[in-house]
């Protein structure tokens, strides 16, 4: 994927990832007309962690009381039980959604950071970021 900016001379790219780019010397994120960036010798904290979707637990309680305004209002039949099972299906399947969301969150020593919200399928994807951005760093104060 091409930068949307303007490389510095002896800068390359390091890693991509969705509106993250981390060359050697900062990692920039591009969302629409919003660009930020942090240069790596100012980066003071880079953190991973859960970020619930409150949304998702909404919807699980909501499935719930209508499971039991359904089941208190109608009668036992063959599709009660399927009706269980899909009322089921869906809490459960809200709250797994609720509980598996990911931010990765880079600070700068002058308080601003750069934030990226991750399912748990492209959370790898953040470590490898991570794992990126504190190579660069050790590189650069190495040196």
């Amino acid at each position: 994927m091409k930068p949307k900016f303007t490389l510095f001379e002896n800068e390359k790219i390091i890693f991509n990832h969705k509106k993250i780019t981390l060359t050697n010397y900062r990692v920039r994120k591009h969302s629409g007309n919003n660009i930020s960036s942090i240069l790596l010798d100012n980066v003071s904290s880079i953190e991973i962690e859960y970020k619930s979707n409150y949304t998702f637990l909404f919807i699980s309680i909501i499935d719930v009381l209508i499971l039991i305004y359904n089941k208190a209002t109608s009668e036992i039949t063959i599709n009660y039980f399927n009706e269980i099972f899909l009322y089921l299906f869906l809490f459960f399947l809200a709250l797994f959604l609720f509980s598996i969301n990911r931010e990765l969150v880079i600070s700068s020593k002058g308080g601003s950071s750069i934030s990226q919200k991750e399912s748990f399928t492209n959370s790898y994807d953040l470590t490898k970021l991570t794992d990126n951005i504190e190579k660069q760093i050790i590189e650069i104060k190495t040196k």
